[in-house]
């Protein structure tokens, strides 16, 4: 992906944007007995990298060794009553590569909350690669039925995640999700937009569309998503991107999503191929 615009680095979050936490919440049909040793010695054998672990009321902390700029990494499990507390009706609406996840989170009824602490003093690929390792532990420990990526409005397979974490430890086709909507009155016009971009202090990716193939504007819009989330919100208003003809290029602009949440989305005019 390419854009012609100027950048501003890979930092953990853009000037001028909050980033907020990564949450993903484990979805048990058991409730859950969270071992802290067992998930810390599954990190230093995946990763190699140093964690200690800190009772905070009904949370534990997870802190990772200092980094080369001095933050220390820190990423929770919350249990509380055990009880699952957050609706998964919209994610489940947008979960696309798993048939049986209503059915699965119908009967995982208890939840573990994971969270970071929405460092964005941290790179942002360092941020998720370690996210990643302390869930794909928690993973591995608690045996959870599904995941419930709240940041990214999606249900995931537990093994899946594991598989992609496997092939890439940021894990980010993971993290990222790409929505699909319809038009209200218009049911010819597709809206296509990411998830899971904001917690990076990043603007998420939109694309509205009557012509085209949904599938190339998903692969569309997913593959401005990750040029956003590795080069940074460089992307200026007017700028463009490539479209799906040869030579063919798509103004962006920056503006209030179509879709709730409301929030900042880089919206990328498409035109017919």
């Amino acid at each position: 992906m390419t854009a012609d615009a100027g950048g501003t680095g890979a930092s953990g979050s853009e000037p001028g944007r909050q980033a907020g936490a990564l949450l993903v919440e484990l979805r048990l049909r058991d409730e859950p007995r969270i071992d802290p040793l067992k998930i810390a010695d599954v990190v230093r054998r995946r990763s190699h990298l140093v964690v200690e672990h800190l009772a905070r009321g009904s949370a534990i902390a997870f802190v990772f060794a200092e980094t080369t700029d001095g933050a220390r990494p820190s990423i929770s499990l919350l249990s509380g009553a055990g009880r699952a507390a957050l609706d998964t009706k919209l994610a489940l609406e947008q979960t696309w590569d798993w048939p049986g996840a209503a059915d699965v989170v119908a009967g995982a009824r208890n939840g573990v909350l994971v969270a970071d602490g929405a460092t964005s003093t941290i790179e942002r690929a360092e941020r998720l690669r370690l996210f990643n390792v302390l869930l794909g532990a928690a993973v591995e420990v608690l045996h959870p039925d599904a995941l419930h990526w709240i940041t990214a409005q999606r249900v995931v397979e537990p093994a899946a995640f594991l598989r992609a974490l496997a092939a890439d430890p940021l894990a980010f086709g993971t993290a990222v999700n790409v929505r699909y909507f319809r038009t209200e009155g218009d049911e010819a016009t597709t809206i296509m937009d990411t998830m899971g971009l904001v917690p990076f202090g990043l603007p998420d990716v939109q694309l509205r569309s009557a012509t085209l193939d949904a599938s190339r504007i998903a692969a569309k819009v997913f593959g401005i998503a990750r040029y956003l989330f590795d080069a940074g919100d460089v992307i200026a208003d007017g700028h463009t991107v490539p479209g799906v003809a040869e030579d063919e290029r798509w103004p962006c602009v920056h503006r209030v999503s179509l879709v709730p949440p409301e929030r900042v989305v880089l919206d990328v005019e498409a035109h017919a191929a």
